[in-house]
């Protein structure tokens, strides 16, 4: 007897859900036929919509803003560059002209007769 009185509980609750499932459609179907909820609904999509193209025209800005910055850096990187080979090709001619003024001063000294430690 227990199974018969739970058999009719499940199909109680079945036949109450289908009634439920059937109320809502019907007032979905209804709110969707309301020129009211339409146009309820046509606002708050073009509000979305605006919402959207505002926040994509911000990153766009924002995209070339760093792709300025980018190109400005490695203008900036390359001109570095540039200035630290033109730094190492004068301390080259600069330890090459040290080199040879300590020759000719040795030169000079022993020229002279003069005996110097030159580093």
């Amino acid at each position: 007897m227990i199974w018969v009185r739970r058999f009719f509980a499940v199909i109680l609750a079945v036949i109450l859900l289908a009634v439920l499932v059937g109320a809502v459609v019907l007032r979905t179907a209804k709110r969707a036929t309301d020129p009211e909820f339409i146009k309820a609904e046509l606002v708050k999509v073009g509000a979305t919509l605006d919402a959207i193209r505002k926040d994509s025209h911000d990153g766009q800005i924002s995209m070339l803003a760093h792709e300025k910055d980018l190109a400005r850096w490695k203008a900036e990187a390359e001109r570095v560059a540039e200035r630290r080979a033109d730094l190492e090709r004068e301390r080259t001619e600069l330890e090459a002209a040290l080199a040879e003024t300590s020759r000719e001063l040795e030169d000079t000294l022993l020229a002279r007769g003069l005996t110097r430690c030159v580093e």
